[in-house]
């Protein structure tokens, strides 16, 4: 008889039969694409556009060739990073003409955090007398 008198275990077990109901039903809406997301080729030109308007627009007062000219690499590296949220990675490389690695100390802003990588090349030239032509290879990718 005490058992029929007490109703406080009958509406705990329907809260938590309502609260596995709401749990499961959350889940089912969740679209598969966010659980396997789909790339496609508009991302790559996304990529690529952004990359070339970056390195046209640095390179445009010769600001990027002036640094490569000084072995400024660190600055470099700030400069590129100012330029991309923390949501994008890079990585930049400078070759010279001969295609040997000019920068000596890595030019990105951490670990490869991605499997799917964008590159672009971008020639660049010195304004001095001295003319020298340079390779700028940057790399691209959203963090997962």
């Amino acid at each position: 008889m005490n058992f029929v008198r007490n109703k406080k275990g009958q509406i705990r077990v329907i809260e938590a039969f309502f609260a596995s109901v709401l749990l499961l039903s959350s889940l089912s809406l969740i679209p598969l694409s966010q659980k396997f997301p789909r790339y496609s080729e508009d991302e790559a030109d996304v990529f690529s556009s952004v990359a070339h308007r970056t390195l046209i627009s640095l390179d445009a007062e010769g600001q990027i060739a002036e640094l490569i000219a000084s072995r400024n690499w660190s600055a470099i590296k700030n400069l590129i990073q100012s330029c991309f949220s923390a949501a994008i990675w890079f990585n930049l490389t400078v070759f010279d003409q001969n295609l040997s690695y000019l920068n000596d100390e890595v030019i990105c802003n951490g670990g490869l955090i991605s499997d799917r990588i964008y590159s672009v090349d971008y020639v660049c030239a010195s304004r001095s007398t001295n003319y020298t032509v340079w390779l700028i290879r940057l790399q691209l990718a959203t963090v997962s």
